[in-house]
């Protein structure tokens, strides 16, 4: 039971991870992009390729593997935006301002 659900996230943290780096891939990436740049997400969607495809055929990895996973489509999600203005070179993401909590 537990090893079916933790596949099954897997699985849904692997498709997040595969859909959030294309978007970055289509939108983000030119012909003026480093290659540096496309050759890490590529490698981050075939990632996500792998890690679905693991839980698909159900087996999962470790919980602290699945930790990490969850972190980076979380990122790649809430903080896409971001990402893509790092991978264009532009410098207003420099300008963001993070919300502190008051003391």
């Amino acid at each position: 039971m537990i090893e079916t659900l933790l596949s099954a996230f897997q699985m849904l943290i692997g498709i997040i991870i595969v859909g959030a780096s294309i978007v970055l891939v289509a939108v983000g990436c030119d012909r003026q992009t480093k290659r540096l740049h496309r050759v890490l997400l590529v490698g981050l969607t075939c990632w996500g390729v792998w890690f679905a495809w693991i839980g698909f055929n159900g087996y999962s990895d470790s919980i602290p593997s699945l930790a990490f996973a969850s972190a980076v489509a979380y990122v790649l999600v809430f903080h896409g935006r971001q990402i893509r203005g790092i991978i264009e070179g532009e410098t207003w993401w420099h300008s963001v301002r993070i919300k502190r909590l008051p003391r």
